[in-house]
């Protein structure tokens, strides 16, 4: 075999090998494993005596913003101290692949568990679960980004 063939036979072997890589790499779908992106800063206040937000006034009740973050929030309350800590405000976007079509936890009112609606993440919410997965068989091994929460007695304040 000449040398001139033999080369030929090896460009054809790495075009073909490139292309194959370039179709493994550009066929998949990506799926994001980092954090939520950023949104501008927000500040959002709840009232705790309106009737909209009556379920904040007790341990574990919750109430869902779709207005605010990056798919939205859950206002929680985890105690009830009186201090400026009794609440959490979750980010509703999954962070496994919070940049996919779905990537969004379900809430539904009281709820222990939620779960993302794609890749069926399970997050605890209730009992001080912190929005952490619930074991460590899940797609991710993140938290629900969580958002700074004050307690002013009457007023639940989400700051980002």
């Amino acid at each position: 075999m000449s040398l001139h063939l033999l080369f030929k036979q090896l460009k054809i072997k790495q075009i073909a090998m490139l292309m194959l890589v370039m179709l493994i790499t550009f066929a998949c779908e990506p799926v994001d494993y980092g954090e939520v992106p950023e949104v501008p800063s927000f500040e959002r206040s709840y009232d705790l005596n309106l009737p909209s937000n009556i379920d904040l006034l007790t341990v574990n009740g919750s109430i869902y913003d779709e207005s605010v973050g990056f798919k939205g929030i859950i206002v929680f309350r985890v105690k009830q101290d009186g201090a400026h800590d009794d609440f959490v405000a979750y980010e509703t976007a999954c962070p496994h692949d919070c940049l996919s079509k779905g990537g969004k936890i379900n809430w539904e009112r009281w709820m222990l568990l939620s779960e993302c609606e794609t890749c069926h993440s399970q997050f605890l919410l209730m009992y001080g679960g912190n929005g952490w997965p619930i074991d460590g068989l899940q797609p991710t091994n993140l938290p629900l980004k969580r958002y700074n929460t004050y307690f002013d007695g009457r007023y639940v304040i989400v700051k980002h």
